[in-house]
């Protein structure tokens, strides 16, 4: 039952790395939270103006904690706002959603005062709302479950096909799935026994399922699990690969993070990335909920913190970290091939790293890592731009003056509108990637082409002559 199978897509550039951020290997990293536990891990949305909306659980004093809220322009500007909540005994990890209308809803749990039959108090589902802006939160009056569990966390959050909120909250002996708020919804155990954990929910744009990931650790239950939660229940899947079976017993995978899960932007699929083997993982993977088999993305020795993004076009960005570095890579537009994998030196003084996470819906990867510096425990975030792929062809005919083809593309699909440069002079490519200068002379080999297009990495060829 652990056979093991792969599909075979065409990489580009697999095998090699590419460094990004300033000089090489020395990317800019801005530090996003203070000093943190490392169990924290922040929850991240994107709203329509492009700013990226970063919320994470915070100790503001003795026994005291809030959710703290900050944003990320689109030109990269980071702004610590007011917190959300503020004076609370305890906090969750919590989930951050657009709704329809674009504004903002966070779903946590927590408990306000321990002891006290507040309603803020019971460890229920709750929820706090504001405008796209991220101004004036508002904390809603009511619990939002009838479940009193939700104060373990951490909490996942989703939009059904309907736009309806979809929450899940894992506690020691249950996974609990909700679609809809409020005490009167009814709730779903969904987990397959006792010890699930970090859950996480996605809606394909396209069929309008509605998926709940997780990860066991429970005897004959181990590894990452989905399961089909609307519009009809389903039956828990395993994802393929996340057993193994070492000293001749089955042994699982482990996750220390939300299960990365995601819908491609517009659809169709599900995907789910994890790291693959133990007790040392040995590759990172990606599955299509419902596949038969995965696809290996990379190599790796110890890769950890294993996060997944959608990008605009359906492309999806993976990202991990490894060896003390950090790596992401991008597919194309139909997820059939991936690009080069982009190498990122970590932040300065870095001795362990816990989590790993990325936003990539406009294009570019805002990349999260939960690290410790020589001590303290805190969240960093630099900007990752996709690279781009560039070939240049010299060409001779009879009759006609030499020229250079130059094609521009991003994992294969082609980049209209890339401004190039040859020996001085400039061109746009076309919608097929092309751009194609005029030569007095036939070109010696090595002779340098190079490239930009708004929001990705600078890129350059050179051309063998004939």
């Amino acid at each position: 039952m652990f056979r093991k199978l792969f599909v075979v897509f065409a990489l580009i550039g697999i095998l090699q790395c590419q460094t990004q951020g300033g000089a090489p290997g020395a990317p800019q990293w801005t530090q996003v939270t203070g000093k943190l536990s490392n169990t924290i891990e922040v929850t991240m949305a994107r709203t329509r103006d492009g700013v990226l909306h970063v919320v994470w659980p915070a100790q503001t004093g003795p026994h005291k904690m809030a959710y703290q809220h900050a944003t990320l322009s689109p030109e990269g500007a980071f702004t610590l706002r007011q917190p959300i909540l503020s004076d609370w005994d305890s906090l969750a990890n919590a989930a951050l959603i657009v709704e329809r209308d674009g504004s903002l809803r966070l779903l946590f749990g927590g408990v306000q005062r321990e002891g006290s039959n507040d309603i803020f108090s019971l460890g229920s589902l709750y929820t706090a709302t504001a405008p796209a802006s991220g101004e004036h939160w508002n904390l809603a009056s009511a619990a939002q479950s009838s479940n009193r569990t939700a104060y373990v966390g951490p909490v996942a959050a989703t939009l059904d096909r309907n736009g309806t909120p979809v929450g899940a909250w894992a506690a020691s002996d249950a996974l609990t799935v909700q679609v809809g708020l409020g005490t009167g919804k009814a709730t779903q155990n969904v987990s397959n026994g006792c010890c699930p954990y970090q859950p996480a929910l996605a809606t394909d744009a396209q069929s309008g399922e509605t998926v709940v990931a997780w990860y066991s650790n429970v005897s004959r239950s181990e590894g990452i699990w989905v399961k089909t939660i609307a519009p009809s229940a389903g039956q828990p899947k395993l994802v393929p690969d996340t057993v193994t079976v070492y000293a001749g017993a089955p042994a699982s995978v482990s996750l220390d993070q939300t299960a990365a899960l995601a819908a491609r932007i517009g659809g169709p699929g599900l995907y789910v990335a994890y790291p693959e083997g133990y007790p040392t993982y040995k590759s990172v993977d990606l599955w299509r909920v419902g596949a038969e088999t995965q696809v290996k993305l990379a190599t790796v020795n110890g890769a950890r913190g294993v996060g997944i993004s959608p990008a605009p076009e359906g492309r999806l960005w993976v990202m991990w970290a490894s060896g003390g570095r950090f790596y992401a890579v991008r597919s194309n537009k139909a997820v059939t091939r991936f690009g080069a994998v982009i190498s990122v030196a970590p932040p300065p003084g870095v001795d362990v790293t816990y989590r790993t996470k990325g936003e990539g819906s406009a294009g570019p990867l805002d990349l999260f890592a939960h690290v410790e510096t020589g001590g303290p425990v805190a969240t960093w975030t630099t900007h990752i731009l996709p690279p781009l792929q560039v070939s240049a062809t010299a060409r001779t005919a009879a009759g006609k003056p030499p020229s250079v083809a130059v094609l521009v593309s991003d994992v294969g699909d082609a980049v209209a509108g890339a401004n190039v440069e040859l020996n001085g002079k400039t061109a746009k490519t076309d919608v097929e990637g092309r751009a194609v200068f005029e030569l007095e002379a036939v070109p010696k080999p090595g002779l340098k082409v190079t490239v930009t297009a708004t929001g990705y990495a600078p890129a350059s060829a050179t051309v063998g002559g004939r």
